[in-house]
């Protein structure tokens, strides 16, 4: 709807109304992704996406399940968030769980648990979206932020040099 001001004669017609589009929403410009690309990277490759229960990485792991993965290795440790992933995942793609898609609890700042994480599945690339991001809550709690977003990071990509990934995407800035 135009401002009030750009309405005719005080009145607003139909005509003036125009479809509303996300993009007028999101306040900057929309990012289009290169699909080829995204399926020339990962197709045939075995995928780790840490904090694949969060609002950020379970949409990655939704978008990656399009490309086909040789393997996609669904990692969080919020075990109810995965089980919500593992239960989208079996209604929508069923024929994934249990050839391609791997649910994994595990914590990112467990240094043994994430060794026999990668011994598993050397993950060739990494997507890391696991960290806490609600800045207000974490600055009421930044021993736990500090562990978790820098610690468990480290964790990651050391394991990620240690193992010989070819690619390590930092997904989150917090």
């Amino acid at each position: 709807v135009p401002p009030v001001e750009k309405w005719i004669n005080g009145e607003l017609s139909f005509n003036q109304i125009k479809q509303a589009k996300i993009e007028y929403l999101i306040e900057r410009d929309v990012i289009k992704l290169n699909k080829d690309a995204i399926g020339t990277q990962v197709n045939g490759k075995v995928v780790l996406v840490t904090g694949a229960g969060g609002s950020i990485g379970s949409e990655m792991v939704r978008q990656l399940l399009k490309f086909r993965p040789k393997k996609l290795v669904c990692l969080d440790k919020d075990e109810f968030k995965l089980y919500e992933l593992d239960s989208e995942i079996r209604e929508l793609h069923p024929e994934a769980l249990n050839t391609f898609v791997e649910i994994v609890v595990a914590d990112i700042t467990n240094l043994p648990r994430m060794v026999r994480v990668f011994e598993a599945f050397n993950p060739e690339i990494i997507y890391h979206a696991a960290a806490y991001k609600h800045v207000p809550l974490m600055e009421e709690n930044p021993g736990e932020a500090i562990w978790t977003n820098i610690n468990g990071t480290k964790t990651v990509a050391d394991l990620a040099v240690q193992f010989k990934s070819e690619k390590f995407v930092m997904v989150s800035t917090d």
